[in-house]
């Protein structure tokens, strides 16, 4: 953990491939008592900063719910999600709603040991109303989870429980013999829709891959 200050919080981030932002996990505390609350955006990138345009909804945490005197994470939901393109800048923006104090304050959890997320980096703006490096250095950066949509389509496993490639990859029963890299309809939960199988029965899979 790090200390500093400022009028808002940013985080940069990309993503792997184009994604819906549902959900942003902060982690969060506070000192004395805000009677006001936090609100958080997702926007895009201006030149290594927040570019002040919401992607996606905004999000208001009240400030009650967050306890005091130790680290939580809680949930910003998107009523709207954020989509977002793959291998772009985009940053979370967390700012309070009511005026800044020097006695009841927002505290968000961030870390200046050893850049830990390297395809970004938190920002904070100053009271001087310019951006800078977060704790004081360019390489820190917040505790932010960030959770997205499945796409429409997409069939993920359904446990990864076991070391098995074979187990551990396996998503599902397809519904009939097709052709190499031919679309098949998968099975992913009960047998209802299946022939030649009984509920209750024991089944192995093929040692062909």
């Amino acid at each position: 953990n790090a200390n500093d200050e400022g009028e808002k919080v940013g985080q940069s981030f990309t993503l792997s491939e184009n994604s819906d932002v549902k959900v942003v996990y902060v982690s969060l505390d506070k000192n004395g008592a805000p009677g006001d609350n936090i609100q958080l955006t997702i926007q895009g990138d201006s030149s290594g900063a927040p570019d002040g345009t919401p992607v996606g909804s905004t999000v208001t945490l009240a400030g009650g719910s967050i306890s005091s005197g130790s680290w939580n994470q809680y949930a910003f939901t998107l009523s709207t999600p954020a989509s977002l393109t793959a291998s772009t800048t985009y940053w979370v923006v967390l700012e309070r709603t009511g005026a800044t104090s020097a006695v009841n304050y927002y505290k968000i959890e961030g870390n200046n040991a050893g850049n830990p997320y390297a395809n970004g980096l938190a920002r904070i703006l100053k009271y001087a109303g310019s951006w800078d490096g977060a704790f004081n250095n360019t390489t820190s950066d917040i505790e932010i989870t960030i959770a997205t949509l499945v796409p429409a389509g997409r069939v993920l496993q359904s446990s990864a429980l076991s070391n098995d490639q074979r187990t551990k990859n396996f998503i599902g029963f397809a519904k009939s013999t097709v052709a190499t890299a031919a679309s098949v309809e998968v099975v992913i939960a009960g047998l209802a829709t299946l022939s030649a199988l009984s509920a209750g029965s024991l089944y192995y899979m093929s040692d062909t891959l």
